[in-house]
């Protein structure tokens, strides 16, 4: 059990008013992964699919080139940590 890349291959997420679609990215072993977007772009979604609270409607999410949904929930929750960073800026200063 080594580092993995986790990757994603046309994967699409449609929930309540949120559609992604062909989203893919590799994000390599050790490093980070920023995602960043207006309110409401389905960031949250998105990470929710990553973390396999949620599987995707089309595609996969790979990790290590296994597809996540073949992974045990648990194991995979107890190897993955994520930060929800605070909202800094309020919408009305960027406008």
């Amino acid at each position: 059990d080594g580092p993995c890349t986790l990757a994603t291959t046309q994967v699409a997420i449609r929930r309540g008013g949120a559609d992604l679609n062909d989203i893919e990215f590799s994000a390599r072993p050790g490093r980070h992964l920023w995602i960043e977007s207006h309110a409401g772009a389905g960031k949250s979604l998105l990470l929710d699919v990553l973390c396999r609270r949620l599987d995707p409607d089309a595609g996969q999410v790979l990790l290590g080139g296994l597809d996540l949904r073949l992974i045990d929930p648990d194991r995979l929750s107890s190897c993955m940590v994520l930060v929800r960073a605070p909202r800094i800026l309020g919408s009305d200063l960027l406008d």
